[in-house]
């Protein structure tokens, strides 16, 4: 059975709070959406590795990660076919 599983928002949700953010229209109006505050929340790298250690501990497993080409497409120009 495949397990849907969602592990990070797009990098810019991580950065300043500013107007220097690429998506601070978004991030003005919904605040609850930054994660830039390293006293409550991981660095959004480690949300990652972490998905790596969780998919690597259960090889049988289907992991459908959901919005994960979106995160990492506009986070660091990653694309697949």
């Amino acid at each position: 059975m495949p397990v849907s599983i969602h592990v990070a928002d797009p990098k810019a949700f991580w950065m300043p709070y500013d107007s220097t953010n690429e998506r601070w229209k978004e991030l003005k109006d919904h605040k609850s959406w930054w994660f830039g505050d390293t006293n409550k929340y991981p660095p959004w790298k480690e949300l990652l590795e972490a998905l790596n250690r969780v998919i690597a501990r259960h090889p049988k497993t289907t992991f459908v990660c959901v919005h994960l080409r979106t995160t990492l497409r506009s986070s660091i120009g990653w694309t697949t076919p």
